[in-house]
């Protein structure tokens, strides 16, 4: 076995970064990365937001079978190793709180390519999201992130697409009980209810609800 040390998930993140003409290249290094996770959880929870980027954009460009199983077996694989270090009893109050943002932050990737993602693999890819994350804690901010890109929209943005997010909204919540709708429903209200009246123009605003 490969010594930790040795072990450079940079580099595999730069042949997928630079391989763009070479699916079957990204495939597989996908791949390895699903695979070492087991092996070097602590490597890879370093670079989870780069290999999630990756992914995010990944779906947009492919719709075969393959590629997808790829994706949703990089998930199985990946998000445990993030939730794990958040469900952890020795982790800290910093550290949860870290989690808890990569999470948003992870959640965000997926939700900006959801208009480039096909249409028949964007609920499997939400629903196994949210519930691989944590349906009581991630449901809610979900939503809001998805809703969030209709507030931010642009006058130039496409109109047909945007009516498709709060359609997507609903198929997403009734995934799941009408108690954790209704739960997921209130934290959305509260968390409504303590932003500013004028959102800042700089930025995305973290939604941690």
């Amino acid at each position: 076995l490969l010594p930790e040390s040795q072990f450079n998930v940079d580099l595999i993140i730069q042949s997928i970064r630079s391989s763009s003409s070479t699916p079957q290249l990204q495939q597989h290094s996908l791949s390895l990365l699903s695979v070492a996770a087991s092996v070097y959880p602590v490597r890879i929870l370093h670079n989870i937001m780069s290999i999630f980027t990756f992914m995010g954009a990944y779906l947009s460009h492919h719709d075969d079978q393959y590629s997808f199983e790829v994706v949703l077996l990089a998930m199985d694989n990946l998000l445990p190793i993030l939730m794990s270090n958040d469900n952890s009893g020795q982790t800290s109050k910093k550290s949860a709180n870290q989690v808890t943002v990569t999470v948003v932050e992870i959640i965000r990737v997926f939700s900006d390519a959801v208009e480039h993602i096909p249409y028949h693999r964007q609920l499997i890819v939400f629903e196994k999201l949210v519930t691989m994350c944590g349906v009581h804690d991630y449901l809610h901010v979900t939503l809001s992130v998805l809703i969030g890109k209709l507030v931010a929209k642009q006058p130039h943005d496409n109109q047909q697409r945007n009516e498709l997010i709060p359609v997507f909204c609903k198929e997403l919540s009734v995934k799941f009980s009408l108690a954790t709708q209704v739960t997921s429903l209130h934290k959305m209200i509260k968390y409504i209810s303590h932003l500013p009246d004028i959102m800042p123009t700089t930025g995305n605003a973290l939604i941690v609800c």
